[in-house]
């Protein structure tokens, strides 16, 4: 049994009936074949031309996404480094504080010598030379400098200079002198200039 396929059902629209009757079978299936090729590579050209570029676009934003997102974690890894130091130096700034003095407001630092002075029983006289602020806001400096003058017996003495050594703010004396002390009844008088760091 001869397998036969009629050709009649592929002809080609474009082709005349009339002319369609002329042409050999052989000449048909030849056609047949051009047409298929000429499909095949139109669609072949639509997928190079069309469907390609943009697989191609669609591959390239994804490789963007991927380094956008590389790069989103390395910032955000960066970030959190950041407020890790943001937090320590927050830390290490509320240590400063703790030392350092206000040069508009330096009560905290008077009340800390009054205090001083009542624990260790001398009496006290300050006077505030000068209080400048620092050119850089922010910049400690020793901007502070007070007179002191301190009258007890000499343990009182030894002991408020003691407790001023101890003192939580950052001091450094620039004058001392003592008097007194001759006999066992005449008291220590220590009068000093001291500089404290302000901000």
């Amino acid at each position: 049994m001869a397998f036969r396929v009629s050709l009649e059902k592929f002809r080609c629209p474009c082709v005349p009936p009339s002319v369609y009757k002329r042409i050999s079978s052989q000449q048909k299936f030849i056609i047949l074949l051009a047409g298929m090729a000429v499909g095949i590579f139109g669609v072949a050209a639509a997928v190079v031309f069309f469907v390609f570029p943009l697989l191609q676009k669609e591959a390239d934003d994804i490789l963007t996404m991927k380094s956008e997102i590389a790069l989103m974690k390395a910032r955000s890894s960066e970030i959190r480094r950041v407020e890790g130091l943001l937090r320590e130096s927050d830390a290490d700034l509320k240590r400063v504080n703790h030392v350092v003095i206000d040069a508009e407001n330096p009560l905290a630092f008077f009340e800390s010598l009054y205090a001083i002075a009542s624990s260790s029983g001398v009496i006290i006289d300050l006077k505030l030379v000068r209080a400048t602020p620092s050119a850089v806001v922010g910049t400690p400096h020793f901007g502070i400098e007070v007179f002191i003058a301190v009258d007890g017996t000499g343990n009182e003495v030894y002991a408020f200079l003691t407790l001023l050594e101890l003192l939580q703010f950052q001091t450094e004396i620039q004058t001392l002198s003592i008097t007194g002390g001759v006999t066992k009844k005449d008291p220590f008088r220590i009068s000093m200039n001291v500089t404290a760091l302000s901000n």
